[in-house]
């Protein structure tokens, strides 16, 4: 493996720990404090300066699961979703998410279609709508839970 692409995967898992490191995902998985410690497919133990504690890092089947759908209705929801990611009236179709991998991807997916948030600037944002008067969050804080 060459150096550009050594660092290119360091900055996709720096990213997804970042995009994983919220309650909505880490609330799923009770029993993931039985990963090893370190950074693995299935963990990172963020350092005592950067707040010491053990991030869950959910497998792409994982997130699948975690929508609780069926396979064709999955597969229905995410192909909606790949279709309006994409901007073809772009040189080469660009993606209108900044995922750079499929796991990374699949977790903005999920966190669209359960919480209505979106990867924006490094953190996870409500979707807005306008409801005439004024923007407010598509859903309410209290539906969240």
């Amino acid at each position: 493996m060459c150096k550009e692409e050594h660092i290119k995967m360091e900055q996709e898992q720096d990213q997804y720990i970042k995009m994983c490191d919220c309650l909505e995902v880490q609330r799923q998985k009770d029993d993931f404090r039985n990963c090893n410690d370190g950074l693995n497919d299935t963990a990172y133990n963020k350092p005592l300066a950067e707040g010491g504690k053990l991030i869950w890092l959910p497998q792409q089947d994982e997130i699948q699961e975690m929508t609780g759908y069926d396979f064709l209705f999955l597969a229905r929801q995410f192909s909606i979703y790949v279709e309006d990611s994409i901007e073809p009236e772009k040189f080469g179709s660009v993606l209108k998410t900044n995922c750079t991998s499929m796991r990374q991807f699949w977790l903005a997916f999920y966190m669209q279609e359960m919480y209505k948030k979106v990867w924006y600037f490094g953190k996870w944002e409500n979707i807005k709508h306008w409801d005439g008067t004024k923007w407010v969050n598509a859903v309410p804080e209290e539906k969240k839970k």
